[in-house]
This record gives C-alpha cells, structure tokens and sequence, in this order.
C-alpha cells in the first residue's frame, strides 16, 4: 500500500497538486465548499429525523429535496479529495485524524443504508403528521453525531499532519 501511496504522491498530478502555485489551496477551496453543502444538507435531514426542523413537512420530501444536493456536492468532494491527497499521500495514509474520518465516513454510510433499507424504505410515505418510529430518530441522531465528528476530524487533519 505504502509503494502504491509514494507512486501516487510522485506521480505528475501530485506534483503538480503540490507543487504549482495556487492548485492545492484551490481545490481545498472547493473541498471545504462541497463539504459545506453537504453536511449542511445532510444536517438539515437529520434534525428532520429527530423531529426538530420542518415538522410540517414530510420526512420523505425534506430528504428528496436535499439529496440531489448532497450527492452533487459530495461527488465534487470526493473528487477534490483525491486530488488533494495526491499531493502528500504517504504523509495523509500515516495522519491518524484522516484514516479516522474515513472509518467515521465508512460508519456515516452504514447507518444510512441500514435507515433506508429497515426503517425509511417507505419514508415516502410518511405525512407530515406520521409519528416517527425510534430507529429514524436513532438514524437521525446517528448521523448527525458522526457527521459532527467527520468534520472535525477533517479540520485536524491541516492542524496536526506534516508536509
């Protein structure tokens, strides 16, 4: 893995990320944007789960109408992501704050199957008035707790790893 993470890192594209001007605090620019929108849609359908936000919309409107945006933004941030690793990758694989956002991230994305596979897979369903089972707000609160820990593991990483 460390061989493949050196041949990335010293690969053109990483050089370049690393090494031309402006690229690496642009597309961090536009990571911490993506993430921005994604999260706070994501935080937006979680309190909605939880039953603290739009109450009076359904469930299953709120989240349809705040997916296409974040999957929108976390594919630039996915994309942005990588870019920016490739500039320091063997530097990023031994960071402990990124492996950990990436099992938190991993954690994030379990929930949310279970929740649409178990509990929400007739959220559509659901009236405004529909008396939220305790697995969505459990989901929901789930989710907003990683997404909180996702972040902040995210901003340690400019704080602790070395380049």
């Amino acid at each position: 893995m460390e061989q493949f993470f050196q041949w990335l890192q010293d690969s053109p594209l990483g050089v370049a990320v690393r090494e031309q001007g402006n690229l690496f605090p642009v597309f961090e620019t536009i990571h911490v944007i993506a993430i921005t929108i994604a999260v706070g849609c994501i935080i937006i359908m979680d309190l909605r789960l939880v039953d603290l936000v739009w109450t009076k919309r359904p469930v299953g409107r709120v989240i349809g109408d705040a997916l296409p945006a974040v999957w929108v933004s976390f594919g630039i941030a996915v994309i942005t992501g990588v870019l920016l690793f490739t500039s320091h990758a063997v530097n990023y694989w031994h960071d402990a704050w990124f492996v950990w956002k990436f099992v938190f991230m991993a954690m994030a994305f379990v929930n949310q199957l279970v929740f649409h596979a178990l509990t929400g897979k007739d959220l559509n369903h659901w009236a405004a008035d529909f008396q939220l089972p305790v697995s969505a707000k459990v989901a929901g609160a789930i989710s907003l707790g990683l997404w909180v820990v996702i972040v902040a593991c995210g901003r340690m990483i400019g704080f602790t790893m070395e380049v």
